[in-house]
């Protein structure tokens, strides 16, 4: 049960490090092309389809990529896939690599 709390806590620190993290990044790509942060079509959609628990994906992803490829459902959100997606496809041996 311990060992299950401290797991349940660095997942959290984890996922806050992370997100935050690619959140900033992705602000200074938006101010250096010129796009707003505001709502766009389809972003609670998106939202919608991507969240993973109680996990929602960031919609400055969205927000930024949907200027280059249009409104599409399937912009994977980098938050999401950091956590989630290469944690199952890529084995945690490898983590410091990437």
């Amino acid at each position: 049960m311990i060992k299950a709390l401290i797991n349940k806590i660095k997942n959290e620190y984890y996922w806050h490090r992370i997100s935050k993290s690619l959140y900033n990044h992705h602000q200074k790509i938006m101010m250096m092309q010129k796009i707003h942060n505001n709502k766009v079509d389809g972003e609670e959609e998106w939202q919608k389809y991507f969240t993973i628990g109680k996990y929602k994906p960031n919609p400055i992803y969205y927000r930024l990529f949907s200027n280059y490829i249009g409104n599409q459902q399937m912009i994977v959100p980098e938050d999401i896939s950091c956590i989630f997606w290469e944690n199952i496809l890529n084995s945690t041996n490898y983590l410091h690599f990437y």
